[in-house]
């Protein structure tokens, strides 16, 4: 079973916690991102760009480079409590993306 750290900092400075209860919530209902596991953190640090998500959420977005999703999308969702603190709703493996989704930032 893959663990991902529980913290990483997003590019707009606020921590994003991802809790034991989160991860296996992810994990059993999308067990596809279980081997991405490593990536999860990484996306929330260097994503390739933030979109706006729905209801107040932003969707951190990285395409993979290895593994049997090579050149997919991993998705990872999550809420900013306040500038400082945030978590992770959810992460999920994307062949494309919305392009109607607002960009918020870009690497």
């Amino acid at each position: 079973m893959h663990e991902p750290p529980g913290l990483a900092q997003v590019p707009t400075g606020a921590w994003i916690r991802l809790p034991a209860e989160r991860w296996r919530h992810i994990r059993e209902r999308l067990p596809e991102v279980e081997p991405y596991a490593g990536d999860v953190p990484i996306t929330l640090q260097t994503p390739d760009r933030i979109l706006e998500g729905d209801a107040g959420a932003w969707m951190a977005v990285r395409r993979l480079q290895t593994g049997a999703h090579v050149h997919k999308f991993l998705v990872v969702v999550y809420r900013e409590t306040s500038n400082t603190d945030g978590f992770v709703v959810t992460a999920y493996i994307a062949r494309r993306l919305n392009p109607e989704r607002r960009v918020l930032w870009q690497a």
